[in-house]
């Protein structure tokens, strides 16, 4: 797809595919450190909007940010959110391979983006 769109002006594709790379950013970093973390101590809001503005904050307006203060304000206790996420878990440890194999995705992306220089296709 990156090949293909970057020899057209059309890169719907690529960039659609870059905000969810965004995205996947900001949800394996809150996982890591606010879920599954054994010696954060800060409650999983906060952990929230720490990760946001190190990933996705630069890249919102204003309003945007407000409301996802907002949403981040709204995050239950550590414990629930682990009950929630790994309830069911087929085996032990699922959890961790999953993030382990979100985390490899992500880099293989990332860099895939950087080697093309597509990192800064859209700024918002």
């Amino acid at each position: 797809m990156i090949e293909h769109e970057k020899s057209r002006d059309d890169k719907s594709g690529t960039i659609a595919l870059l905000r969810l790379l965004r995205a996947l950013e900001f949800t394996y970093l809150f996982l890591v450190r606010g879920v599954v973390s054994p010696t954060e101590t800060l409650a999983p809001k906060q952990v929230a909007w720490d990760v946001y503005r190190e990933t996705l904050h630069k890249r919102h307006n204003k309003a945007a940010r407000a409301g996802i203060w907002l949403a981040t304000a709204t995050l239950p206790k550590r414990e629930t959110l682990r009950e929630a996420l790994l309830r069911g878990e087929i085996k032990p440890g699922t959890g961790d391979k999953c993030l382990s194999m979100i985390g490899n995705i992500y880099r293989d992306i990332h860099k895939l983006y950087e080697d093309n220089d597509l990192l800064e296709l859209v700024l918002l």
